[in-house]
């Protein structure tokens, strides 16, 4: 959703008459991420420079599309999925942003303060909301070789799976109330997805072993036995 923003018709008109052809683009007040408040097609764009190579993030909903950016002849360019825009002029005013194309064109961004993601304190969090005994938080990697951290804790099932749910429940209520939503692209069969600015959260469960004087031969497709539910967190 873009933000709503009244920008002053006097301030835009001193901005667009301050020309920058020939100034040269502050490249270090670029990076971040900056929310669209009228004119660009994407909700959000984030400038990056990861070693050598200059990475944009152009995002419209959940979905983010990579790019390049670059400064050339005293011009921004950007070359999306989709296209290359140049923008002949940069301007900054506090935290607005400005980007104007030969054709006259504007676009206006306000930059956007993104909490810095931690995903071990983020589950210690989600912890103290749960009020649940959760194991401590370990590092893990998850498919993709992605680092994650993650807790968990051991539930004794006896043909009755809402245990599991019911336990976790004070901690899946809490979650749209500190920002998360459902993430379609992370549920599952087997799992639940959240996400959250740059948090990704995985809920999911596994059989763990037989319920304790149950028969050995107590297996995974059993209704009974020891699950353990796991909660991952990780920075995307």
């Amino acid at each position: 959703m873009r933000t709503s923003a009244i920008i002053p018709i006097l301030l835009l008109t001193t901005l667009l008459a301050c020309k920058q052809n020939n100034k040269a683009i502050d490249e270090q007040q670029l990076l971040g991420t900056w929310e669209t408040i009228e004119g660009f097609d994407f909700e959000e764009v984030s400038f990056n420079i990861e070693e050598d190579t200059k990475t944009i993030n152009l995002v419209f909903g959940q979905r983010a599309n990579l790019g390049t950016w670059k400064i050339d002849n005293g011009c921004l360019i950007i070359e999306g999925p989709y296209d290359t825009i140049c923008f002949s002029e940069v301007q900054f005013s506090s935290d607005t942003l400005f980007l104007i194309q030969k054709n006259g064109q504007n676009s206006a961004f306000i930059r956007k303060n993104i909490e810095k993601c931690d995903a071990s304190r983020m589950l210690l969090t989600l912890k103290d909301i749960s009020k649940v005994e959760f194991s401590e938080v370990s590092d893990t990697i998850i498919e993709g070789g992605i680092k994650a951290n993650y807790m968990l804790i051991q539930i004794e099932v006896n043909e009755d799976f809402s245990v599991l749910g019911k336990t976790i429940k004070p901690m899946v209520d809490e979650l749209p109330n500190i920002g998360f939503e459902l993430d379609n692209e992370l549920i599952t069969e087997i799992q639940t997805g959240y996400f959250h600015n740059s948090y990704k959260l995985i809920i999911t469960n596994r059989y763990k072993s037989p319920l304790p004087n149950s028969e050995a031969t107590q297996t995974e497709d059993d209704a009974s036995g020891i699950y353990e539910v796991i909660i991952i967190c990780y920075c995307n």
